[in-house]
């Protein structure tokens, strides 16, 4: 379960940096800011970056299956 949720969490990663690339090269990078506003998530950009984050905790607090 640990494997699964770190590759899905890093996949998540590419993809989110992916956008955020693409997204300057454009010369838009303007419009998908404010990514957290008001101390919540906004837009598809912020609420990605927080699914980001909780996949990550939930990846590295997940023990290591034994034996």
């Amino acid at each position: 379960m640990k494997k699964f949720f770190k590759i899905l969490a890093s996949i998540t990663t590419i993809i989110f940096i992916a956008t955020v690339i693409v997204f300057i090269m454009n010369g838009k990078f303007w419009q998908i800011t404010p990514w957290i506003a008001h101390n919540r998530p906004q837009g598809v950009m912020g609420w990605s970056f927080c699914t980001i984050i909780v996949l990550w905790i939930i990846a590295l607090i997940i023990p290591k299956k034994r034996k």
